[in-house]
């Protein structure tokens, strides 16, 4: 496992993460840029997935693609995969005038996708064993 890589997937992915949050006070609500972080987000945290178990990540933002990776890794994390579908479409055609329509709801939907994500029980003992191997 590389130690150092994984953190810093997971640490972008915590960084992309709270900017999608802290988008959600500003009025109006940026949409569009709160749904990419959030795809952003799940991205790094699925990349940093894949460096602790020693895969390189492909140079990919299909999150489809990604999470059958790591479900061929880890069986557990098939239950993430209905929310990477949504959150997919948010990868790279948001950032362009005809993507995807966003909204507050759809908003609501993904920031909770990835809390979900984030705290699925394998990615944070990733999480705690990257963190205690660090102090050493």
């Amino acid at each position: 496992m590389n130690i150092i890589d994984t953190k810093e997937w997971f640490r972008l992915a915590d960084q992309d993460f709270l900017s999608a949050k802290h988008l959600t006070t500003l009025t109006p609500m940026p949409y569009e840029n709160i749904s990419y972080n959030c795809a952003q987000a799940v991205e790094k945290f699925l990349k940093g997935f894949m460096t602790y178990h020693q895969i390189i990540p492909p140079k990919t933002h299909n999150l489809i693609s990604l999470i059958d990776k790591c479900i061929d890794i880890e069986d557990t994390l098939k239950s993430l995969r209905i929310y990477c579908l949504k959150l997919n479409d948010y990868t790279n055609e948001i950032r362009y005038p005809d993507g995807p329509e966003t909204n507050e709801y759809i908003v609501e939907y993904l920031i909770n996708a990835v809390e979900i994500i984030a705290n699925h029980d394998v990615l944070c003992t990733i999480r705690r064993i990257t963190l205690h191997q660090s102090l050493f």
